[in-house]
């Protein structure tokens, strides 16, 4: 009924995670498809949103990220 005031981008997804693929033996397509799935959404999302004037004016966008640190740096 009216523009949004809230919008959360909650995707995230690594396949080399998904697959059980130790960090050193990351598949660089697999870890391009998942910025893709992840991060290019995010932007597609605003950019759709920017494109409708979708958004209240103080709207907010809000994304939650996956903690991949912790497969890069563990303990």
């Amino acid at each position: 009924g009216g523009k949004l005031d809230f919008v959360l981008h909650s995707i995230g997804m690594s396949v080399n995670v998904r697959k059980k693929i130790h960090y050193t033996e990351s598949n660089y397509d697999f870890t391009t498809k998942g910025w893709d799935v992840s991060a290019v959404s995010f932007h597609k999302v605003m950019s759709v949103l920017y494109k409708q004037d979708a958004m209240n004016e103080w709207g907010s966008i809000v994304a939650l990220t996956y903690m991949a640190a912790q497969r890069v740096f563990p303990d």
